[in-house]
């Protein structure tokens, strides 16, 4: 089959959740009194893991693209 222009997928559910969560949560820390336990911390990093993990989907749907192409 020929392929067109292909758009890149949407990400996992999961992952668009996180990206809507994180956010929200680390908003709702700013305005807490500040013993969060880490948590402050644990969002950063998450946030950091996530943008890892978009850019990785990303290249593997690319590196996907590309070797169907060269078929």
């Amino acid at each position: 089959m020929g392929e067109t222009a292909e758009t890149p997928p949407e990400p996992p559910s999961r992952i668009e959740k996180a990206r809507r969560a994180l956010p929200s949560r680390s908003r709702e820390l700013f305005d807490a009194p500040p013993n969060d336990g880490g948590e402050t911390e644990a969002i950063e990093t998450a946030l950091y893991a996530l943008q890892a993990l978009e850019k990785g989907l990303e290249s593997n749907t690319k590196d996907r693209r590309h070797a169907s192409r060269a078929s």
